[in-house]
């Protein structure tokens, strides 16, 4: 019996040995993703001040930007939580508390299109993999509205990551936190689209606001970037959408609410928008 107990306890004390390795090892591995420091340069693209282009990118930045940072782009505390962390979206303007007073004009392209900060680091849960398809002219218009509003004085604070969130991040419990790990930096351009109620033009909106990230690169449904959240639904003709008219989405996209969809951002989408978007679902090949 007394053998029985000794192997026993040096079995335990293999596996717990075994555990305490490989949980430093995801830990080291989430600190060097964390702390990796990308060497892009970003596209020199001019940014302009005419007030067709400010009202060009409001309207860009009401829809894309202020779900997470806030009206007026004042900044925000997005989650919170002993055991993980805090998470903020930064105060973009140039106010006290602000980064918008520091950044320069490459540093807005590497964040937004690059999901790198101006130190080189990547940026936490920046969705610049949908906003890595913005035409040069869209994201200069954003860059130039952005530049262009009054400094709001706020500080949301620091990302705090805890060690338990450093091991759920390594562990891929969170989906893709670190855009810049996924992006083709060097890659080409896509083509511009004209904007416009078409189909072209709504698989534009679609990439650039991100439903693929949820609903899945087909749109035939897909895992929610957060741990918690629900599957995300089939968005093909042969999902959700079964039945539905034109009229039925833009109702959805104006009316709805939910803790999980963005409806809020896309009711904030002009009309004929949200009818490009509708054009190009309806010509996604039907997932059963």
């Amino acid at each position: 019996m007394r053998k029985v107990i000794q192997w026993t306890g040096i079995a335990l004390g293999v596996v717990v040995g075994l555990l305490i390795v490989a949980m430093a090892a995801l830990y080291i591995s989430a600190v060097a993703r964390m702390e990796r420091v990308y060497e892009v340069e970003p596209e020199a693209i001019a940014i302009p001040s005419d007030a067709e282009a400010l009202r060009r990118g409001e309207y860009l930045a009401n829809v894309l930007c202020t779900g997470c940072h806030g009206e007026g782009l004042q900044g925000a505390v997005l989650f919170e939580d002993p055991g993980i962390g805090r998470i903020v979206a930064a105060n973009l303007t140039a106010g006290e508390g602000g980064v918008g007073g520091s950044y320069t004009d490459a540093d807005w392209v590497l964040a937004i299109r690059h999901g790198i900060g101006p130190d080189g680091k990547p940026l936490f849960v920046m969705p610049s993999g949908d906003f890595n398809y913005l035409s040069d002219d869209d994201l200069a218009a954003i860059i130039a509205y952005v530049k262009s509003i009054p400094g709001a004085d706020n500080d949301p604070g620091e990302n705090r990551v805890t060690a338990m969130a450093r091991l759920l991040v390594a562990a891929g419990v969170f989906k893709n936190p670190f855009a810049a790990e996924v992006i083709d930096h060097s890659g080409p351009r896509p083509v511009p689209v004209v904007p416009g109620v078409t189909g072209e033009y709504g698989e534009y909106l679609i990439l650039a606001f991100g439903c693929q990230g949820c609903h899945g690169v087909d749109l035939g449904g897909g895992q929610h970037p957060a741990p918690d959240g629900p599957p995300a639904p089939n968005i093909t003709r042969g999902g959700r959408l079964t039945g539905w008219t034109e009229d039925d989405f833009l109702t959805a996209a104006s009316t709805r609410k939910s803790e999980w969809m963005p409806w809020e951002s896309l009711s904030k989408m002009t009309t004929d928008d949200l009818r490009a978007i509708w054009m190009y679902l309806q010509s996604v090949p039907a997932k059963e």
